[in-house]
């Protein structure tokens, strides 16, 4: 998995907000990112963004994993 500085944030009251657009912004001037990547980035963050609007993301699966089922998944 590579880090490409946007992160797609569900606030507990509702909603989805795109977080460090200028972080990303900032990679891309100095190099640390290709532009192709940081496009691909945008773009998918944006894909989440319409699809949590639509009701499609995240999917069903993400809220049974609750930290208490992550750790027993761990500890096996």
């Amino acid at each position: 998995t590579t880090d490409l500085f946007l992160d797609v944030w569900l606030p507990a009251q509702g909603g989805a907000v795109l977080l460090d657009e200028q972080e990303l912004a900032e990679a891309e001037g100095k190099r640390l990112v290709t532009t192709a990547q940081a496009s691909t980035a945008r773009e998918e963050a944006m894909r989440l963004l319409r699809q949590h609007a639509e009701g499609l993301w995240p999917p069903g699966v993400v809220s049974t994993w609750s930290l208490t089922r992550a750790r027993e998944a761990i500890s096996r």
